[in-house]
């Protein structure tokens, strides 16, 4: 399930981003390495910008952003599965409770997915469809 990211959970994502080509490949140029509890707050006091972490089984195993591009189209952006979690589908359970928010709480009709570099298997993961090179190209139409 998703639940609000929130100024005491900024450690955690300071803690699994912990490298800086997982930096940019996480959150493309956003952020500098290493990200500082300042550089998240002034990102997230763009109200454009919705985090949410993702809970499993009791365990805070993910974080997903959603960025409202503009009415009715929400964004996936900075998606992120624990380490010790991965291969067990979370991911896509992740992206599936995000699209689900945007269309529930933001009223998306079209809810794409931000990459900063190609990754194939977070498309197949999305269980989406490339649309084009350029930013948001990943589509839920």
């Amino acid at each position: 399930m998703l639940i609000d990211f929130t100024p005491a959970d900024y450690p955690r994502l300071i803690r699994w981003i912990d490298n800086a080509e997982l930096n940019l490949l996480w959150g493309g140029p956003t952020y500098a390495f290493p990200i500082t509890l300042a550089q998240i707050s002034e990102h997230l006091a763009n109200p454009q910008f919705v985090p949410y972490l993702f809970e499993h089984q009791g365990d805070i195993v993910g974080f997903v952003e959603l960025s409202q591009v503009e009415p009715h189209h929400s964004r996936l952006c900075r998606v992120f599965i624990d380490p010790a979690y991965r291969g067990r589908g979370l991911a896509r359970t992740m992206l599936q409770a995000a699209i689900r928010q945007a269309v529930e709480r933001f009223k998306a009709q079209a809810v794409s997915l931000s990459l900063s570099v190609f990754i194939p298997k977070i498309i197949r993961v999305a269980g989406r469809r490339r649309r084009s090179e350029s930013p948001g190209a990943y589509s839920s139409k």
